[in-house]
């Protein structure tokens, strides 16, 4: 098995807002992962997620993958992480993610479309 293991220092990645607090959004790079990932699976994420909604539940997450067959369980996390309150993008375009990430699209309980 390879590996890609890249160390990305904080003060190189980590960004603040406005009034100077650190903004902890997250992209999450699954495009090259061999993943065998299941729908129950997906609903198990999510229910962690959810356990742990105190962590997330303000932080736009974006998921970047291949567009290919599996692309439709990417969507599908998405869908899933939206209806439960999470601002959460499936992208297969890393410039789009990170505009996203970067840019003043409200989060999804704010009616995101």
């Amino acid at each position: 098995m390879s590996w890609d293991l890249r160390v990305i220092h904080a003060k190189d990645f980590l960004r603040t807002n406005v009034s100077g607090a650190l903004d902890f959004d997250f992209l999450i790079d699954i495009r090259d992962a061999d993943s065998h990932t299941s729908i129950t699976d997906i609903y198990t994420l999510v229910g962690e997620m959810v356990r742990h909604k105190e962590l997330i539940h303000k932080r736009k997450i974006a998921v970047l993958d291949q567009l290919d067959d599996n692309f439709v369980k990417t969507q599908f996390f998405e869908v899933c992480s939206r209806n439960r309150g999470f601002s959460v993008r499936a992208f297969a375009e890393f410039e789009e993610a990170m505009n996203w990430l970067t840019g003043e699209t409200p989060l999804a309980e704010s009616g995101e479309p």
